[in-house]
């Protein structure tokens, strides 16, 4: 009895907890494609986590499941738009995406292009729906600071900022729905920041201290990065700056906790972890001499924190930090070859890597692939180069491949928007990365095959060659 009683708690808390939304749509022209959706996964790294995928049918239908407890924003990653959406528990979306563009080949090519931003337009929307309340309030909210920001006055009287944010709440005053709440008061809260009229620790006391962490509300989280920029750097007045430093130096997160709890704005557990991640993000960017530091710090807090949330946060700023970092692992992959065979870089386990990345249509990829057959035919010790060719379709590498025999090495298949490019950050074709036995990223950049490569692999196999003799010294101690 107690069993079946304990299930049915168990089951009506989870059924309480996830709650299901539904987004559909009809577009043809993505018909056979598969759609990915994502969200942030938190707000310091701007992490993605993919939430759902949907197979676009022929008929150009397709329809994402996804479970959440509470509002949150998602997107949708096409070939040069990005879409946002606000998506509520238990609701059902009709979404219309704007016709499908791909990428010409300058924008592939081009390392400073960047992907259009858009609102995703809803089918039947009505005036209750959280998009709709929060697009109204966002115009009505520009319009207003701008109205105050022409001004061009030095410093604002904090009467005049009230007196504006009311008539803005006058208007929106009947909306009573929880998230659009947390994101006005939010959005007030930067209006205060931006025009100086509350100093940086009352805007904390008013709105952080003893308010519940809103880590899926956009605006709590916009403002919270605002407010703690720098809060470990010079330009930092929250914080006894050498104290910090000093608890960095130690690499100790506690007693970088108990300093910075000595203000009474930071008693508050989770909220404290919150800011000394933000803190600590923004060290590592800014003071070069203490990345190590700094990194065994986040490394012990994605462990340590008692918050899941902070723990999570703790390790995507780790993993953001030290990605493609000398030293560190590199990012896995799997990809398939002209024989439709899953190659992973663990296979290449005990062997160095030379991987780079090949665009057909770059004029230097196409001059640079005869110096690498030529690397290939020297058949240096311990050496392998893998080829990650970009396409549409694998049908083109096949083809390429069929076409250059003469090119006996490793080639793998991927697109330009899979995920293995924003791992590695490929801005340019092509890009070179060396990976040492352990797949460890031994150097990055590392030169390509015009630049002497020959001579960072030598440089590369040499030191590991001194580390294999020394670590059975060290165990037999």
């Amino acid at each position: 009895m107690r069993f079946i009683l304990t299930t049915l708690l168990l089951t009506s808390f989870y059924l309480s907890v996830a709650q299901n939304i539904i987004i559909r749509g009809t577009s043809k022209s993505y018909a056979g494609d598969e759609l990915e959706l994502y969200t942030v996964s938190d707000n310091i790294t701007y992490s993605r986590e993919i939430i759902a995928t949907a197979k676009v049918d022929t008929t150009g239908c397709f329809e994402f499941k996804v479970t959440s407890p509470e509002t949150i924003q998602v997107f949708i990653e096409l070939d040069i738009f990005i879409g946002y959406l606000y998506v509520e528990p238990n609701k059902e979306y009709q979404i219309l995406l704007p016709t499908k563009k791909v990428k010409t080949i300058e924008q592939v090519l081009n390392p400073y292009f960047q992907k259009e931003m858009f609102h995703i337009l809803l089918l039947d929307i009505d005036n209750s729906d959280i998009n709709a309340q929060i697009g109204k309030f966002d115009k009505f909210y520009s319009k207003s600071v701008y109205s105050v920001l022409k001004t061009k006055q030095t410093r604002y009287r904090k009467s005049f900022i009230d007196s504006t944010i009311n008539n803005i709440d006058t208007a929106f005053q009947e909306i009573d729905n929880q998230y659009f709440l947390d994101y006005k008061k939010y959005r007030y809260a930067r209006f205060y920041l931006i025009t100086r009229t509350l100093s940086k620790e009352d805007l904390i006391s008013e709105y952080f201290v003893g308010e519940k962490i809103l880590y899926n509300n956009t605006a709590y989280m916009t403002t919270f990065m605002n407010i703690f920029t720098d809060i470990f750097t010079y330009k930092s007045d929250l914080a006894s700056l050498p104290r910090i430093y000093d608890c960095i130096r130690y690499r100790s997160y506690y007693k970088l906790k108990n300093t910075l709890s000595e203000n009474e704005l930071f008693e508050n557990n989770n909220f404290s972890d919150l800011v000394i991640l933000r803190g600590l993000h923004d060290v590592y960017h800014k003071k070069p001499s203490s990345q190590y530091l700094v990194l065994a710090i986040i490394d012990s807090m994605q462990t340590v924190s008692r918050s899941k949330k902070n723990r999570n946060i703790a390790k995507s700023i780790y993993h953001q930090l030290t990605n493609l970092r000398n030293e560190f692992p590199a990012p896995i992959f799997e990809l398939y070859n002209k024989d439709n065979k899953n190659i992973s870089l663990r296979d290449y386990e005990g062997k160095f890597v030379y991987l780079n990345f090949y665009h057909p249509e770059s004029h230097t990829c196409q001059q640079e692939i005869l110096l690498l057959e030529k690397l290939n035919s020297q058949n240096i010790d311990l050496l392998k180069i893998v080829t990650i060719y970009i396409g549409e379709n694998i049908s083109e590498m096949q083809k390429f491949q069929e076409e250059n025999q003469q090119y006996k090495w490793t080639f793998l298949f991927c697109k330009s928007n899979t995920q293995i490019i924003s791992d590695y950050k490929v801005k340019v074709f092509p890009s070179y990365f060396l990976i040492d036995p352990a797949g460890i990223l031994v150097k990055n950049p590392v030169p390509s095959p015009a630049d002497n490569f020959e001579g960072t692999y030598i440089s590369a196999y040499k030191n590991w060659k001194r580390q294999q003799e020394i670590m059975p010294s060290i165990k037999d101690k």
